[in-house]
């Protein structure tokens, strides 16, 4: 018998998948971070040109998603990582990587220089990840510049 193999490919936004990866995205932050309350995750987040959503399949089930889109209009060739998440049952079977992997091959594709993401001081496997898949930490950008919760790394294509 084979093992499970992780596929991604392209997420539809209004999946019923998508909605439930997304609420178990938002759970798992809200237990880590009582203290912020953030805005919701929605699909008018990834939308636009140059922007992807992908969502990591691992036999036959949806276990994980990720998405990016343009930074910002003064920094159009770099692309920001955002829902990066990964079902707690499933981590540490390289699916993560597997959705970087997919989102860093589309950004180039779509013509990024760099990727920049932001993460959380209490997501050590995130961290780690970030570390090991080439990204560098850098000074908090945009809406994480003021944010001690915030680490933020950057990858050149």
């Amino acid at each position: 018998m084979n093992a499970p193999a992780c596929v991604v490919t392209p997420g539809d936004l209004s999946a019923p998948e998508t909605a439930r990866l997304v609420r178990q995205l938002w759970e798992e932050l809200g237990t880590l971070y009582p203290e912020v309350n953030g805005a919701p995750f929605t699909p008018n987040d990834i939308v636009g040109a140059r922007t992807a959503f992908v969502v990591a399949w691992w036999d036959g089930e949806a276990v994980g998603c990720g998405a990016f889109h343009p930074l910002s209009a003064d920094e159009s060739n770099v692309a920001e990582i955002r829902r990066m998440y990964v079902e707690p049952r499933l981590r540490r079977r390289g699916i993560s990587r597997a959705v970087l992997a997919e989102l860093e091959r589309l950004a180039q594709e779509c013509g990024y220089a760099a990727i920049r993401l932001e993460t959380g001081v209490r997501q050590p496997n995130a961290i780690r990840l970030y570390e090991t898949s080439g990204y560098r930490r850098i000074e908090p950008f945009g809406r994480h510049r003021d944010d001690p919760l915030s680490i933020c790394f950057e990858k050149a294509l």
